[in-house]
């Protein structure tokens, strides 16, 4: 009866993994609009492991007689089971010790970020294990020397993660199409566009990596745009992101490091005991197994939360954003050491998808993962992010302007839907697009680049 249920039970667990991997869509479908070749192909051989699967389990659960030099060795189900499991220990441990050498300069959940992602003075910065295209100085981008070559005209774009914009391949972001539309209409000049956007970059980040990093690359030109970060300064989540109240030099803010820092400090287990390869498994079929349902349930729990946050459930109405003064502060600073240079600067503002009226799909991208700002365990409502980033926008204008400063008007060149936009900020390749053909007509209108 047990050595029944057993098989039933083994049975059962194979078709269910089976089944969830069966009901998995891949990211970038090759093969029916659903899965990769290389899934496919661990599916079908899993598929037709199906049968070796039912006879080792038959196997497993006799007596089995060999003969060895004339001597007979009787193999219980108790012996071949022992010994399945030291083999399955023995390749877990080896699985173990690859992985953690691999891996061990990895932060330790996601093993997505390696310590070459840490910055010490500005927090964190792009490098190559991430999959993008980064170069030996740590921009996304083909490899440039830090030296200028003779007769290059050297652009340096930056910002936060809307001009590094991960998210769009690197040939459709905006800086690397800007640098070929540029190329192309001035055919004899070198010309180089380097991106140093990065990931929770304020205008803070920017200016300190203008001074000590940018600078010494000896730019022709200097683009920027940035608002809706140094906004979030204003109201960040605390125990998550920042720690304390706000403070003008942005201190209290760790973005990228944040988790870091609070996993550190927090009370430790009295007991910790950590796998990575269990790490992997449990990450692998987090992501594949059933992901079509789970992912409807999850698609549906966002429609929800969009539908009570259009109607205002649970929300807070808020105009008060005090690191609108330091957003300003490090404008000037940067426009001040540009100008000492006799570098040209072009200040932008920031595109969104924040207007008057919403659709429920634009809804949902504007909250996931999270909306930017909450207060007292509220979110910010929409009107209220929506003032919060024209706030920005103004003063970015206001500004330029004050300091006879170039100024470019990007929010309005892209259309505020979801064929530019893939949240309330990021852009996709249409809208990257937009951004680049926007600055390559100003600066062709400017006649920034000289033609002898």
């Amino acid at each position: 009866m047990i050595k029944k249920f057993l098989f039933i039970l083994s049975y059962s667990l194979y078709l269910a993994f089976l089944l969830g991997l069966i009901l998995h869509t891949s990211a970038h479908p090759q093969i029916f609009h659903k899965y990769t070749i290389k899934y496919a192909i661990v599916l079908i051989a899993l598929i037709v492991g199906f049968v070796p699967f039912l006879w080792g389990a038959r196997f497993l659960n006799v007596k089995t007689t060999l003969k060895f030099n004339k001597k007979k060795i009787i193999l219980s189900p108790r012996v071949k089971i022992v010994a399945c499991v030291l083999i399955v220990l023995l390749i877990f441990a080896v699985s173990e010790i690859f992985l953690r050498y691999k891996f061990r300069n990895y932060e330790s959940d996601s093993y997505t970020y390696t310590i070459d992602n840490f910055n010490p003075f500005l927090q964190s910065q792009i490098a190559k294990q991430e999959g993008l295209t980064v170069n030996s100085l740590g921009f996304r981008g083909g490899e440039i020397s830090a030296q200028k070559p003779n007769g290059t005209y050297r652009i340096v774009v930056l910002g936060g993660s809307t001009v590094l914009n991960r998210e769009v391949p690197f040939e459709e972001n905006a800086v690397r199409v800007l640098e070929k539309m540029l190329r192309s209409h001035y055919p004899n000049k070198k010309i180089e566009v380097i991106n140093a956007g990065k990931d929770f970059y304020t205008s803070e980040h920017s200016l300190i990596q203008y001074m000590f990093k940018i600078s010494d690359l000896n730019p022709d030109l200097i683009i920027m745009w940035h608002g809706a970060n140094d906004e979030s300064m204003s109201c960040p989540i605390e125990g998550v992101i920042s720690h304390g109240s706000y403070k003008p030099d942005y201190s209290y803010y760790y973005g990228a490091v944040a988790k870091i820092v609070f996993d550190y400090f927090k009370p430790q287990p009295i007991i910790q005991i950590k796998f990575v390869t269990l790490d992997f498994l449990l990450k692998a079929m987090g992501d594949n197994l059933y992901s079509d349902i789970t992912n409807r349930f999850e698609e549906a729990s966002r429609q929800f939360a969009a539908k009570e946050y259009m109607l205002n459930k649970n929300t807070v109405s808020v105009r008060n954003f005090p690191s609108i003064d330091a957003y300003k502060r490090n404008l000037e600073y940067l426009i001040e050491l540009t100008r000492d240079k006799g570098t040209p600067l072009i200040l932008g503002n920031q595109p969104n998808l924040y207007k008057q009226s919403y659709t429920l799909q634009e809804v949902e991208k504007i909250m996931y993962p999270t909306v930017a700002c909450r207060a007292n365990g509220k979110n910010y409502d929409l009107a209220s992010l929506k003032y919060g980033i024209d706030l920005f926008n103004q003063a970015t204008e206001q500004v330029a302007r004050e300091n006879n400063t170039m100024y470019i008007d990007l929010e309005r060149q892209v259309p505020k839907n979801l064929t530019y936009f893939l949240d309330s900020i990021h852009y996709t390749e249409k809208g990257d697009g937009q951004i680049a053909n926007t600055l390559y007509n100003y600066i062709l209108s400017k006649q920034l680049i000289p033609t002898n």
